[in-house]
């Protein structure tokens, strides 16, 4: 009996001793989770949290080295050490945030952890820690646990026991268990709430990052939320937005157009777009406002606003429209704005059955101005003539520019009655031709402004604002054809004559491609009767219409461009030629002129394309002339000097065309390698008969003997002119007193007839 008490006695002591330990062990584990929970809530970062909690590890379990791993992934090349607490005495004491590779090893402990619910111990009972593990850190026993926090990817939390090994108990692993688990929660809580406030700080930097103004009001226009932009432009006493009313920032007129807008967005429960001008720090700026609604419970309760400054583009817009309608020099209403203007005038006239007129104004000389003074006073004198013609008009009426030296004046509104319209339409024409007929002063020059105009009526007909300005720009002929500085009304009769006109200038091009044109040959004579050369005079065999004269058409040619293809094709024919007279002696040493436009000489290329005509000769070709007009553009002088020399390195002799009819400068003259000046008709003609004639044919033939230059007289007609030429030192003659221009195979007869000599 006193055996079996005696037994019970100790048993009993073994089962309280258990229990006390038992007890020992829950008040650690109580306590331990109880420091970690503290920890979490009130750690201030996450790196604090860490350190505090690993430290904790060191003292629970009496372990040498606590760390975590991110990721804990097997996957993954590198994986990092974002915190450990290392015990001094052991490799890797105070390092944080270090970055190793992945070996073999890591990545079986990482796949052992990841499919395990509870913590997977190392030591000698279990599994056995890794020899190089061993070998570098010492580690003996290891315990790891895979958490899992809410966000990203999961993370390793391990201890190891360093030079001495430890057997983990259950209560060793069941308290890493849940320690790891309120690791997880703070994790889980740090990392969200980190996640959030980087949510939130890219998307207050994508707000304040933005070059628009955006907003959040709720229906009654109070501000919930505005980004930076929006403060900086609308904020105009620096205070905070926020929590204001639109009526703090804006005066009542701006409230309610952003109060109406609001209005419609809500009524239609859908994003719209405004375009408002707003005021602002800066002045009034134009907005494009998208307004999006934002839906609480499928109702709208407030207003999301994003307001982009579209002042610049606004105002880039109205300068393009500008530009676009308007002429730039002038700031007169341009061709297109006229062609609406007109279809407004013509519905008008039809409805009120009043007439109305178009008037075609067309600058006399304006051409040989420009080309012979520069551009710089060609556009001054349209600049005036705009003021001028501006001030010859009513309010209603409109003037514009349709182009070059054209300008339009459209007169709606004139009255029922046709006398009396085309009275008022003549006061008109004759305000414009008075105010117009001022003085042009220029720098060395006077030039006087005149002016042809072309006028054409309407009442409302059956009429295109195109066949208007056909008719207005035919009479505007017919005023020039009558001696310029007049007007003339558009007779029904000359509608022929347009059409006529209309037609040649589309079929140009069309005829040099079928080769219609046909060029015919005047002789050039010298003082001993002996033919020295030709010029080549263009003619166009039409195919309805016959022989064409150049008058007809030439100026056509120039309007529409043709004439570069036409020129070009000139050259052509006449270089063909020279190569063929090569072979007659007594055609051989002719030369042959041709005449180049100003627009041809200017054409960019022109040289070249020259070039490469005389190169298409197998024999050296040094006796082309080319016969320039006197009214090439001066105001690019050296320009046409280059292109001159050029033209004369390869072989081609230069003549003045029309000498002394327009506004040469004698300074520009000396400069330019010409060879030959070629003295006017218009001067010949009436040599003997008109004093001022003589004196000028005089001087043209002295400056040329001055210049060095050979000097020829064209329209030589009588005897008499020869003579008076021969006796002033001119040795060179073209006219109808030898031969009138002849076509090809006639001009050669007659040469060779006369074996190259006329009589004299």
């Amino acid at each position: 009996m006193p055996n079996l008490s005696k037994q019970t006695t100790a048993e009993l002591e073994l089962i309280i001793q258990h229990l006390s330990e038992g007890h020992a062990e829950q008040r650690r584990k109580l306590e331990a989770i109880n420091t970690v929970n503290k920890i979490v809530i009130n750690s201030n970062s996450l790196d604090e949290m860490l350190d505090s909690i690993l430290g904790e590890f060191l003292n629970l379990f009496d372990c040498q080295r606590a760390w975590l791993l991110y990721p804990c992934d097997p996957h993954s090349k590198f994986t990092t050490v974002p915190k450990e607490k290392t015990c001094p005495e052991w490799p890797g004491a105070g390092e944080d945030v270090f970055e190793v590779p992945t070996d073999d090893y890591t990545r079986k402990v990482f796949s052992s952890a990841l499919s395990s619910s509870a913590p997977v111990a190392y030591d000698s009972e279990k599994r056995c820690p890794h020899s190089a593990t061993n070998d570098l850190f010492g580690v003996e026993s290891m315990m790891v646990f895979a958490i899992h926090p809410k966000v990203d990817q999961p993370w390793l939390l391990g201890i190891h026991h360093c030079g001495k090994e430890r057997i983990y108990s259950d209560n060793d692993i069941e308290l890493f268990q849940s320690l790891g688990g309120r690791i997880t929660d703070g994790l889980s809580s740090v990392l969200s709430l980190q996640k959030i406030q980087k949510s939130e700080a890219l998307q207050r930097a994508l707000l304040n990052n933005t070059n628009s103004a955006i907003s959040i009001k709720d229906l009654d226009g109070n501000y919930l939320l505005t980004n930076d932009y929006y403060d900086k432009v609308f904020n105009n006493n620096g205070r905070q937005i926020t929590g204001k009313n639109i009526h703090d920032l804006f005066p009542d007129n701006t409230c309610q157009l952003i109060e109406s807008n609001h209005n419609k967005v809500v009524q239609q429960q859908q994003s719209l777009e405004f375009e408002e001008d707003l005021p602002t720090k800066s002045g009034i700026r134009t907005f494009l406002s998208e307004r999006s609604p934002i839906f609480n419970n499928n109702e709208v309760d407030a207003i999301c606003t994003i307001a982009t400054d579209i002042t610049t583009r606004r105002r880039s817009e109205e300068r393009i429209n500008h530009l676009a309608h308007y002429d730039y020099l002038t700031q007169l209403p341009n061709r297109l704005t006229v062609n609406k203007e007109l279809n407004k005038a013509l519905e008008l006239s039809l409805e009120l059955n009043q007439y109305g007129a178009l008037m075609f104004i067309d600058l006399d000389n304006f051409k040989t101005l420009n080309d012979t003074k520069g551009h710089s006073y060609g556009d001054k004198l349209l600049q005036d003539t705009a003021k001028v013609l501006l001030k010859c008009i009513r309010t209603s009426d409109t003037v514009a520019r349709f182009g070059g030296d054209e300008f339009v004046i459209i007169l709606p509104y004139l009255d029922k009655s046709e006398q009396r319209s085309l009275e008022e339409v003549i006061l008109v024409a004759e305000r414009v031709l008075s105010s117009l007929e001022t003085v042009f002063v220029g720098d060395d020059f006077q030039h006087h402004v005149t002016a042809s105009i072309g006028i054409t009526m309407f009442l409302g007909d059956d009429v295109s604002p195109e066949e208007l300005f056909k008719r207005a720009d035919s009479a505007m002929y017919r005023a020039k054809n009558s001696g310029r500085n007049n007007f003339k009304f558009f007779d029904p009769s000359l509608q022929h004559e347009l059409e006529y006109r209309a037609k040649i200038s589309s079929e140009i091009v069309d005829a040099v491609l079928s080769n219609d044109f046909e060029l015919y040959y005047q002789p050039q004579v010298d003082d001993n009767g002996r033919v020295i050369g030709a010029e080549a005079l263009i003619r166009w065999n039409h195919h309805e219409k016959g022989l064409i004269s150049p008058i007809d058409f030439i100026p056509l040619a120039e309007q529409n461009n043709s004439i570069i293809e036409l020129g070009k094709w000139v050259i052509q024919q006449g270089v063909a030629q020279l190569a063929q007279w090569k072979k007659n002696p007594v055609l051989a040493d002719l030369t042959l002129s041709v005449n180049v436009s100003a627009k041809q000489f200017h054409q960019e290329g022109f040289v070249e394309s020259v070039i490469q005509i005389i190169e298409t000769c197998t024999e050296p070709l040094n006796n082309l002339k080319m016969e320039l007009t006197e009214s090439l553009d001066q105001s690019d002088i050296d320009g046409n000097i280059a292109k001159m020399k050029a033209l004369r390195l390869a072989g081609v002799s230069l003549s003045l065309d029309d000498f002394g009819t327009g506004f040469s400068s004698l300074s520009c003259l000396s400069k330019l390698p010409i060879n030959q000046l070629k003295i006017d008709q218009s001067f010949v003609k009436h040599i003997s008969r008109d004093e001022s004639s003589d004196i000028i044919t005089q001087t043209i033939i002295g400056m040329a003997h001055n210049l060095k230059m050979e000097v020829i007289a064209e329209g030589v007609e009588t005897q008499e002119q020869r003579d008076f030429l021969i006796h002033n030192g001119c040795s060179q003659f073209q006219g109808y007193l030898y031969s009138k221009p002849l076509p090809i195979a006639q001009f050669e007869k007659l040469i060779l007839d006369k074996n190259g000599y006329f009589e004299n």
